[in-house]
């Protein structure tokens, strides 16, 4: 793995302060759901997953971890659902560093992979996605 400075183009689209923006909206939006009172929601906020197999999907319980964020509760967060947790932190860490770069002034970083790290990182997302899954269904 390398990391590598790089020239920043001021024509191009800040993708982390993209994200960043995205999962603070998110994540505003879920505290917001959950606080409103089953009875004034036109649908009930049911996994559609859930509701046919029986079995949690890989983002249930998603909404309310972003709840527990918005709250400044990590470890429920955690306990809710890991990987979306593990995301939104990763997602506004980004963000952050990025946005930092960008008010100093500094150079932005950029990680290349040669094929068979790209293909070990891409086998670890799989098993974490596949343990995510099944500490869900698990533990329900």
């Amino acid at each position: 793995m390398k990391l590598e400075r790089v020239t920043r183009d001021p024509q191009a689209v800040p993708f982390p302060l993209v994200f960043g923006a995205l999962a603070i909206l998110c994540t505003v939006a879920a505290a917001i759901l959950v606080r409103i009172p089953g009875a004034w929601l036109l649908t009930p906020l049911r996994c559609p997953f859930l509701a046919l197999t029986g079995l949690p999907c890989p983002t249930c319980g998603g909404t309310r971890a972003f709840a527990a964020l918005a709250g400044g509760n990590l470890w429920r967060a955690l306990l809710l659902n890991p990987l979306v947790t593990v995301t939104v932190v990763g997602i506004l860490a980004a963000a952050a560093g990025s946005l930092w770069r960008r008010l100093t002034r500094r150079f932005a970083l950029r990680f290349s992979l040669n094929r068979r790290e790209e293909f070990a990182l891409r086998g670890a997302l799989a098993t974490a996605a596949a343990l995510h899954w099944t500490f869900l269904i698990l533990r329900r």
